[in-house]
């Protein structure tokens, strides 16, 4: 895995179409790679935890339980399950 400055050339370099940003190439390359190692389902979750001052909403709660729902409909449980 590469460090954070190797990562920050690698978006920089990265040819993208149209339609895709180099953040979301190189996002999805990895996140790849970690699927062909683990052979797991993989769920890339986000939130705001660096962000300065109070902010609400960036803990994993019931809240987030549709989202979780939408994105696990159809997988292959029997694959089990990464949580980034």
């Amino acid at each position: 895995m590469s460090g954070w400055t190797e990562l920050l050339e690698e978006i920089k370099h990265c040819k993208t179409s149209k339609d895709e940003n180099a953040f979301d190439v190189i996002r999805k390359k990895y996140l790849l790679a970690l699927h062909h190692y683990t052979k797991r389902n993989i769920i890339a979750y986000y939130s705001g935890f660096l962000q300065q001052g109070n902010v609400f909403g960036i803990d994993i709660n019931d809240l987030d339980i549709n989202g979780f729902m939408t994105t696990i409909h159809k997988l292959d449980c029997s694959k089990g399950l990464d949580l980034i």
